[in-house]
């Protein structure tokens, strides 16, 4: 699998994707398309969550479901369902 980085330019509005390029794409179109996939979503203060991707927006606002919690590498807990809002998201690993 291709690793694949989302990240927000924090001195603009604007979301980049990257795959293995540097050429810059809409990530909506694409994470659209792997719904159901497991992804690894990174937060500003250093918290991951892991779960399959279940809905995304144009906002980069996510849902993960079955999604787990994990604070310095240690699962800390275990969710049915997340929601992620897009401003807090750091990158995302599919």
């Amino acid at each position: 699998m291709v690793p694949i980085l989302w990240y927000t330019h924090y001195r603009s509005s604007l979301n980049y994707f990257y795959i293995m390029s540097e050429t810059k794409t809409d990530p909506t179109n694409f994470l659209s398309s792997v719904i159901g996939s497991t992804i690894v979503v990174k937060l500003h203060n250093g918290v991951e969550y892991k779960g399959d991707l279940q809905s995304i927006d144009g906002y980069m606002n996510v849902v993960l479901r079955s999604a787990k919690e994990y604070v310095e590498d240690f699962e800390s807990k275990s969710f049915g369902d997340v929601f992620i809002r897009g401003n807090n998201g750091m990158y995302t690993i599919l």
